[in-house]
């Protein structure tokens, strides 16, 4: 019989009684850094998410793991916390980390989109309502409900 075992109870257990744990320390390290790295991968992460994140570890923690992600994966990151900022995909390793520890501090706030939603498609529509406008002026409803009789070929 399998029996489940509250994770968070343990790793809390482990937190504070650190002495008991010590030779542990690098596995314990290892295993809550992997874990903070999926936290950041996730696809629902955003920048709220990333702030919390940062207010539950610490500036300094946060900032830690933050430097040892690789280029790909503080891009990632910086993608779905920044989305409209297009200095991100130009910009060197260095300003992205750098970018991304500000934006977890709310030292430095997102990038505002630059086409409001749907402005495309009512720029599209636009020309079309003036000429349906205008074809529509000289047009005759009235046989629009009649049905047309069939002719039947003879036998």
């Amino acid at each position: 019989m399998s029996l489940d075992i509250d994770g968070f109870a343990v790793f809390a257990a482990i937190g504070s009684n650190r002495d008991l744990f010590g030779d542990l320390a690098s596995e314990i390290e290892k295993a809550g850094r992997a874990l903070i790295v999926k936290q950041l991968k996730r696809k629902q992460l955003d920048l709220p998410g990333l702030r919390a994140l940062r207010s539950a570890l610490g500036a300094e923690t946060l900032a830690l793991i933050l430097d040892a992600l690789s280029e790909s994966e503080i891009s990632a990151v910086l993608t779905k916390c920044d989305k409209h900022n297009a200095e991100t995909k130009t910009a060197g390793d260095g300003w992205r980390r750098s970018h991304l520890n500000a934006l977890a501090a709310s030292e430095a706030e997102p990038a505002p989109a630059t086409k409001p939603k749907g402005a495309k498609k009512a720029k599209r529509d636009a020309p079309n309502a003036r000429k349906n406008e205008e074809v529509g002026a000289g047009l005759n409803y009235a046989s629009a409900g009649r049905v047309r009789k069939s002719v039947r070929a003879p036998r």
